[in-house]
């Protein structure tokens, strides 16, 4: 009988011996997309350091880990970027650890049980070994909460944070350079060559929709002075030219539509003519005339890029006599249509 306690105390002691292992679980997150613009994510678990991301377009929406330590709890971060340049702020989801954190301590606390039974069995009178031994108790160890590797831990879907920069972050600048052909028209057709570099100030007053903008253009105007039927000799002929210079300031608006804005903008020209059209200037200087008159701009553009865009524009500039007796029948009305590329700050 006394051989039948000491094997039975020996299994007690290896059973209790065992080490609890990790269990390996697999962890499943899901998110949604809350913006249409939204065209990549990006991801970690477990920290957010710089060269640790994963990118995937906008349609990927989950994200699977295996073999995660199941003690212990586990965090996705995510961001989301409109160009895969700048990101927004983090948002993150944990999962729940699947085994219980006493587990941990099972096997300590099970080896100074297994002492305490030896310790208790080895003070039995020899003449009661055989009850003795039937009445030790073997403690039974907890269960453990186990989840399969391939059973995955759902966790809370991620709300994406807020995008990275709101889409109407303040003023903008623009710098844009433009060319078209400028149909003056009166009591006939005048046509010439205009070009402008294009300074804009964006959106000082602005809503998610609208703007309040100052533009100013530069230009230069070059006007032919020879028949249509000389325009093979003359056409690369700077001297067959009449050439001004112009600045223009304009007060408007803008509306936006997505990617594209529509543009209105009201104020005046102010013009240099070198040697020519004396008899309308405002004012003369030497060979210098100078004139100020109305102008009007409407412009479509379209951000190709943050950064870079395109656009139609028409102008519209009303050329005023002003020491003609009849103001009104001198005025010539001039339409520029014309093209822009540029680039936003």
């Amino acid at each position: 009988m006394k051989n039948k306690r000491i094997l039975m105390i020996a299994a007690l002691l290896i059973a209790l011996a065992l080490p609890v292992f990790a269990v390996q679980v697999t962890v499943d997150w899901q998110w949604e997309m809350n913006d249409p613009d939204v065209q990549y994510f990006r991801y970690q678990v477990g920290s957010e350091s710089d060269d640790g991301w994963t990118v995937v377009p906008s349609n990927v929406l989950s994200y699977s880990q295996s073999g995660l330590d199941g003690s212990l709890s586990h965090t996705l971060y995510l961001q989301q970027s409109y160009d895969g340049i700048n990101w927004s702020a983090s948002a993150s989801a944990a999962s729940e650890p699947a085994v219980p954190e006493a587990v941990e301590s099972v096997e300590a606390q099970e080896t100074e049980e297994a002492s305490a039974v030896e310790e208790e069995v080895a003070v039995v009178p020899a003449e009661t070994e055989e009850t003795a031994a039937e009445d030790v108790a073997v403690p039974e160890e907890e269960p453990v909460a186990e989840t399969p590797a391939d059973e995955p831990v759902q966790v809370a879907p991620v709300a994406p944070a807020a995008a990275v920069e709101d889409k109407q972050d303040g003023m903008k600048f623009t710098l844009g350079f433009g060319g078209g052909i400028g149909i003056g028209i009166n009591n006939d057709f005048d046509l010439d060559a205009r070009a402008s570099m294009q300074l804009g100030f964006e959106d000082i007053l602005a809503s998610d929709a609208a703007g309040l903008d100052v533009r100013v253009n530069l230009g230069a105007v070059a006007d032919p002075v020879f028949a249509a039927s000389e325009i093979f000799d003359n056409m690369f002929k700077l001297s067959q030219y009449r050439k001004s210079l112009y600045a223009d300031l304009m007060v408007g608006g803008n509306v936006k539509l997505g990617s594209a804005q529509i543009y209105l903008a009201l104020g005046g020209e102010f013009v240099v003519d070198y040697g020519h059209n004396a008899a309308r200037a405002l004012f003369s200087a030497g060979n210098f005339n100078f004139n100020i008159v109305p102008t009007a701009l409407l412009g479509l553009r379209y951000n190709i890029a943050d950064w870079f865009y395109a656009g139609l524009e028409g102008q519209y500039v009303l050329d005023m006599d002003y020491g003609s007796q009849d103001i009104v029948d001198s005025m010539i009305h001039t339409v520029v249509p014309r093209l822009v590329l540029g680039f936003s700050f």
